[in-house]
C-alpha cells in the first residue's frame, strides 16, 4: 500500500500519534543488511513497515508483533501527529518515506 492509504488506515484504526523509525535487519544468511522503515504506535508496537529492497513497492500493515526485526539499534526519525491527516501525509511525502 502507499503511504496515503497507510495513514488513512492508521487513523481509521484510532491511532493518534506514531513514530517513524529507521532500522537495518540481517537477511537470512546474516551477511547482508536490509534497510527498513518502521511505524510504531504510542506504546512502541510495530504497526507498519516498509522494507528497502528492489522488490519492495510500499508499506505493509503489521497485525502481530512477533520478534522485533533485526538486532541493530533503531533510529527515531520523527514523531507524526495523525490528528491532521493532510499534515501527516505531507510529513511522509516531504521526508521521502513514500
Amino acid at each position: 500500500m502507499d503511504y496515503v492509504e497507510m495513514i488513512d488506515t492508521l487513523i481509521a484504526d484510532g491511532q493518534k500519534t506514531i513514530s517513524l523509525v529507521s532500522n537495518k535487519r540481517p537477511t537470512d544468511d546474516e551477511k547482508v543488511f536490509v534497510g527498513e522503515y518502521l511505524v510504531l504506535d504510542e506504546s512502541g508496537d510495530i504497526v507498519a513497515r516498509k522494507i528497502h529492497t528492489p522488490e519492495s513497492y510500499g508499506w505493509s500493515m503489521v497485525d502481530w508483533q512477533g520478534v522485533r526485526s533485526g538486532n541493530n539499534a533503531e533510529v527515531l526519525m520523527r514523531w507524526v501527529d495523525l490528528n491532521d491527516s493532510a499534515q501527516a501525509k505531507g510529513c511522509f511525502f516531504l521526508t521521502g518515506y513514500v
